[in-house]
């Protein structure tokens, strides 16, 4: 491999891994621990351009290896689903932990990638959580954060987990993509 191909990738694995280095020293967050089976974990706000409300992802099985689950939205009266595998992988290379805080996305039929998903923060026993996504589709170094809580919290305040959603994404356009109608369309699932 050339000298120049090599410097490629690293430059390319530090704009992926970026926003990490904005995080202060806290304990790294496992990840499986959030996609846990039978969770229902809902998009409450992204800083991604979207139509979409309404996105959900309903996990139908865990290992410690991954998590399959189903992820839903809305788009008007348009509904969209996919069956996705999350394989768990260590993605905070700046504190010292053998943690899995990330996951590698695949659609479960083809295999195709689809995105990198990063836990940078959980709160509430793991009930809301900030992520960091970077879609395959998107180019090198693109990413934008989700503010994901799990069904059972999502009616409960979650001020502190809410507060550094803000504070990290003060300066980027937001969409807020959860509504109580999205309970409605769940339930005609």
């Amino acid at each position: 491999m050339t000298v120049a191909r090599q410097l490629s990738k690293i430059i390319m694995l530090f704009l992926v891994y970026r926003p990490s280095y904005h995080l202060p020293a806290v304990d790294v967050p496992d990840i499986s621990l959030f996609y846990s089976y039978d969770s229902v974990i809902w998009t409450v706000k992204t800083t991604m351009e979207t139509d979409n409300i309404c996105k959900v992802d309903y996990v139908n099985k865990t290992t410690t290896q991954y998590a399959q689950f189903r992820r839903v939205s809305y788009s008007g009266k348009t509904r969209s689903e996919e069956d996705l595998n999350g394989t768990f992988i260590k993605m905070d290379n700046l504190r010292k932990s053998s943690t899995d805080n990330g996951m590698l996305v695949h659609t479960l039929e083809a295999g195709i990638e689809v995105s990198t998903e990063e836990l940078m923060r959980e709160y509430n026993n793991y009930t809301c959580g900030i992520f960091v996504v970077h879609l395959s589709s998107m180019a090198s170094g693109a990413y934008y954060y989700e503010l994901r809580v799990k069904n059972m919290s999502i009616h409960k305040p979650r001020s502190s987990c809410d507060d550094e959603y803000r504070s990290i994404t003060k300066y980027i356009n937001t969409t807020q993509l959860y509504t109580e109608a999205c309970q409605t369309k769940r339930q005609h699932r």
